[in-house]
């Protein structure tokens, strides 16, 4: 096979080629990337004239069956037993992206064969388009997955200012201007005719790429592919068709616009305005480069200048919007914009003369070159950076514009990734230079200028257009037309759903496990034997015997650290130091401060002790500066993944992380920066007023947002106590907290400033601290030095001696009632912001981390909602919602169910419900085939858990967090293995049944005004007592 395959890069670099097939002009691209998984991109350039989202619509429609594997699902199931999580895709303006992961090799080449028979050759059917696309019920009411995901998404805000944005960018006929994901209105109309030509038009092996990361061997990856060239040969694909995006001329952007668009909201006190420019060609890498970079200098960080401008309002001290950022669209002739987010609506009509004001000032003044050196130097560590945490998504996006755009592609694709390595030749631009650039691309050219206005009125407007279109085509259809089209779907929805045989999946066989490349990683713990977390300590053997790396630090000449430090050594080229906080010793009084010091504390003036040069107060803007010249990234957050308002997992832990280039220097300065953060920051009552008044305004953005308000308020009703942190970060508390702060700044700031040493000095006590250091630990002659007394800690009278942390308690500690006995109610919130439905629903989870039920319970929640699984068929097959799952840990001792832009949410909860207790009572059996899927695909999820060095460090903290000791991941491989049906019937009645009955489990949903009737009347038809609510304030008590 590799006969009628040319290499058409260079050859120079083996790490990444690029092979050409003579026979059909399919290009593959191969890049070697360590580590567990390996990744798929299967690439098709397309371009659309409509707003019928006909690319998105045949997205959708692929995964529907093909024509040598004619099930729906079948590419799924199949994908889940050889170590896939699934398969997945996305839809760009210029393109159409397939991705497919798997734990290993073996399984992505038995796969790709059959995810490619399924791109290039799709059913495409009236009853796939019916339940997946759009079709009409016998309510007369719209449905469908894809009209489900619009629906939710087109009146937001950033959608209607994006959307507006482009079509002035793009006047007149092209792609670039239009919403590929299709227009509500436009999908109606829409035809599986039409998309099927469309399929024919651009899925063609010459306008198709794959790329391919991972550690595969080259001539194997070809020789899976021998079957579909043959394949490809006998359809006699119509060859040297015009490319896309080579065909229509991009019409010339030749004036300025303006213009203000209405959004639908319950409160009108912030909108978002965007700004945009036409851009050079995409080859132009350095000149797009240049762009990013300045960018990153107006707002990247808070001391950026349109983040002080706008943000801070340094001028006039009156802040006028939550952030700004820049972006870039790199089409072939691309754009650049600006996004002014959470914006006054009194500042609305002056944003853009400011800004304007503000560029023309810094081409007059020249931009600092020292801070803009500082920028370069840290963007081009970041994107050397990407390389090692996101290699899997960070090679293919330099492919893929070379793909699509290029006229030498492996030249283009060569072009670009060089690009990397030259950025910073950058430095020797001068400020002549960076003012050039400011006037060529923002001063000089027509900009187009968009404000979204929040709008009551609208939203009103919106529900009542909505009712009355529905209720006409109820009319028009009649009784027996709309009894007509719901046998049509009942129809569709049953051809659909044909058995897939057991004997097509079982040609499969499931990968061995032991032949996946891990990434390696070596620990050690200071004190010996000392544990974080609370679980009931790990594996026994752990401590049994030193590990090499314990024996490497043994040897260093010196102090052992003065606080619990876990340092994990693995294979990389950066240092990433995290610092935990036990939040659980902070009273009352105290831990609402949680949001405020999350939002200061890296903006905070820092004052040093000594002498030296260095010492004494640093102002907040050059810390920042320091921080921005001296690291990769930094942040923190309330739990592992949490953000404004919302807990991550381990609730009451605060997180904070710094990141470096390596080597000892590196290492030494970001332990110092971790340390100013903790003990030596300055809290200003300026400083803090800033910080509120930016969590206020994305409050009100986030008021707005259904399914974040859903989760909110259920985990507001799930916790009690003073203690919780989920109940202190919750958003409507926070506001009213926040609210008062700022008064109080103003009136008795030093008592603010006196509450927030006092949260920090308790936060900070070293008991308090956990230190995880994740590098090449090897590497690093003095490890252990940066975190002894004298180096880390502030002075003392009393020097701390070490020993376990405090636990850290888990958030189940802090349940109220209602998780115990459960009022029987719902909560319905309507909101006039959002036109789907949203829906959490929760009851008791596991109990522990160690607890038997942990493998049987994902491999459970697996076997039902699995991508073409049982309860995927009931709520995406039927078209009731867009998403859904069934998630939990121990942490939170509690298990979810959710439903996202869902079009009916009671119907979808009842046909779960049903779903659960049918295989609950063994009405539905467990297939066993279904089974060894599901265990399959569980494997290949935890797996990929550990897919980077960065991310193998992160599994490291959390097995410290849950008690369970090093190997975590190993022995829950292991018991996924030995999971066997009565494990998961076990689980099913356990846990799940609980979750849809009203007297074991509590439940949220947001809504739409115009089906708040509709919702509760069939809730209240399943048993459950609903709570109506058209406001948040009610909702949330002290």
């Amino acid at each position: 096979p590799t006969m009628t395959w040319e290499r058409v890069d260079s050859g120079e670099d083996e790490t990444v080629r690029i092979d050409r097939s003579t026979r059909t002009g399919l290009t593959v691209v191969h890049a070697q990337v360590e580590g567990p998984l390996v990744n798929c991109y299967v690439v098709v350039a397309t371009e659309c004239l409509s707003d019928d989202g006909l690319p998105h619509t045949l997205e959708h429609l692929v995964f529907l069956g093909s024509e040598n594997y004619p099930f729906k699902g079948v590419l799924d199931k199949v994908a889940n037993r050889n170590l896939a999580t699934g398969t997945n895709a996305y839809t760009d303006v210029h393109h159409t992206a397939y991705t497919l992961t798997t734990a290993g090799s073996q399984g992505m080449l038995a796969l790709l064969p059959v995810f490619l028979d399924h791109i290039m050759y799709p059913l495409i059917t009236e009853s796939g388009f019916l339940t997946e696309i759009h079709h009409v019920d016998g309510q007369g009411a719209d449905a469908g997955v894809v009209y489900c995901e619009m629906q939710a998404i087109e009146n937001e805000a950033r959608s209607i200012a994006y959307l507006n944005l482009r079509k002035l960018l793009y006047p007149g006929e092209c792609g670039y201007a239009m919403e590929t994901g299709g227009i509500m209105a436009e999908i109606r109309t829409l035809t599986v005719e039409k998309i099927r030509r469309y399929h024919a038009e651009y899925y063609r092996p010459e306008n198709m790429c794959i790329i391919l990361t991972g550690k595969v061997n080259g001539q194997e990856l070809l020789e899976c592919l021998e079957e579909m060239e043959k394949k490809i040969e006998r359809k006699n694909h119509p060859k040297n068709q015009p490319r896309p995006w080579h065909r229509y001329p991009v019409p010339d952007l030749l004036q300025s616009s303006d213009v203000s668009v209405e959004f639908p909201s319950d409160e009108e006190e912030t909108g978002c305005v965007m700004m945009a420019w036409r851009m050079c060609d995409w080859s132009c890498f350095e000149e797009i480069m240049k762009l990013n970079i300045l960018h990153a200098y107006l707002t990247e960080s808070e001391v950026s200048l349109l983040h002080q401008q706008f943000v801070e309002g340094c001028e006039d001290g009156e802040s006028m919007c939550a952030s700004v950022m820049f972006g870039a669209c790199e089409n072939k002739q691309g754009f650049h914009w600006c996004c002014f987010d959470a914006v006054g609506v009194d500042h609305i009509p002056n944003v853009k003369e400011k800004f304007f004001k503000v560029m023309t000032n810094l081409c007059t003044e020249g931009v600092d070159m020292a801070r803009m050196a500082s920028v370069i130097k840290r963007f081009h560590v970041k994107l050397l950076n990407a390389l090692e945490d996101s290699p899997h998504e960070t090679i293919p996006y330099y492919c893929i514009y070379s793909f699509l755009f290029g006229d030498n592609f492996a030249e283009d694709a060569s072009k670009k990734l060089r690009s990397v390595a030259s950025s910073n030749q950058l430095l020797s631009l001068s400020a002549h230079d960076w003012a050039e650039t400011i006037r060529r691309y923002i001063l000089d050219p027509p900009s187009v200028c968009v404000r979204a206005i929040p709008s009551t009125k609208r939203g009103e407007e919106i529900t009542s257009e909505e009712r009355k279109r529905v209720q006409e085509r109820k009319e028009k259809l009649g009784e027996e037309k709309l009894q007509e089209l719901q046998e049509k779907l009942e129809q569709a929805i049953e051809a659909n759903d044909q058995p897939i045989p057991d004997s097509l999946q079982e040609q499969f066989e499931v990968p061995d496990v032991t032949k996946i490349s891990f990434i390696p990683i070596d620990f050690a713990v200071y004190p010996e034997g000392a544990a974080a977390g609370g679980g009931g300590g790990g594996n026994p053997s752990e401590h049994a015997s030193k590990t090499r790396l314990r024996e490497h630090l043994d040897r260093e000449v010196g102090e052992d650290p003065a606080l619990y430090v876990q340092f994990d050594s693995v294979p990389s080229n950066f240092i990433e130091l995290r610092c935990v906080l036990n939040t659980d010793p902070l009273p009352p009084h105290l831990r609402p401060y949680l949001e405020l010091y999350l939002e200061s504390c890296f903006s905070l003036p820092v004052r040093r002790e000594g002498a030296g040069a260095g010492a004494g107060l640093v102002s907040f803007e050059d810390f920042v500066a320091e921080l921005q010249d001296k690291t990769i990234n930094y942040g923190n957050s309330q739990g592992i993944g949490g953000c404004n308002f919302t807990c991550g997992a381990f609730s009451q832990a605060m997180m904070m992380t710094v990141k470096v280039e390596g080597g000892e220097e590196k290492y030494e300065e970001a332990a110092k920066l971790l340390r100013d953060v903790l003990f030596l920051s300055v809290f200003t009552a300026e400083r803090l007023l800033v910080s509120a008044r930016n969590l206020v305004s994305d409050i009100s953005e986030q008021k707005r947002e259904g399914e974040l308000l859903a989760r909110s308020l259920l985990r507001d009703r799930l916790y009690a106590g003073e203690g919780s942190n989920h109940r202190a970060c919750n958003l409507v508390r926070q506001h009213r907290f926040l609210t008062r702060v700022i008064q109080r700044l103003e009136t008795e700031p030093d008592r603010v400033v006196s509450e927030m040493e006092e949260f920090r000095g308790i936060l900070t006590h070293p008991s308090n601290i956990f230190i995880q250091v994740i590098a090449d630990v090897f590497k690093l002659p003095k490890a252990k030095r940066c975190w002894t007394g004298s180096f880390f800690l502030p002075p003392s009278p009393h020097p701390y001696t070490v020993s376990s942390p405090r636990v850290i308690s888990h958030s189940r500690c802090f349940h109220s009632p209602a998780v115990s006995s459960p009022p029987g109610s719902l909560v319905l919130v309507s909101l006039g912001a959002i036109e789907s439905s949203y829906l959490y629903a929760a009851s008791k989870g596991l109990p522990g981390f160690q607890h038997p039920d942990t493998a049987p319970f994902l491999v459970t929640v697996e076997l039902l909602c699995s991508i073409e699984g049982p309860m995927w068929k009931l709520i995406r097959g039927l078209g009731l919602a867009y998403s859904f799952s069934i998630f939990g840990d121990a942490d939170e001792g509690l298990v979810y169910f959710s439903l996202s832009r869902s079009t009916s949410p009671a119907r979808a909860f009842s046909e779960s419900k049903k779903l659960v207790s049918s295989f609950a009572s063994s009405s539905t059996k467990i297939d066993a085939v279904a089974l060894q899927n599901a265990k399959a695909s569980v494997i290949s999820a935890v797996v990929s858990r550990e897919q980077t060095p960065s991310s193998t460090g992160l599994q490291a903290i959390m097995s410290a967090l849950r008690g369970t000791g090093h190997g975590h991941n190993a022995r829950l491989l292991e018991a996924v293995a030995a999971v066997k049906e009565e494990d998961c019937m076990r689980v099913l009645n356990t846990y799940l049944l609980n979750l849809f009955d009203p007297k074991a489990s509590n439940m949220c949903v947001t809504t739409s005004p115009s089906k708040l009737h509709e919702i509760c009347s069939s809730f209240e038809d399943m048993g459950w007592r609903v709570e109506q609510h058209e406001g948040l304030e009610t909702l949330v008590q002290d």
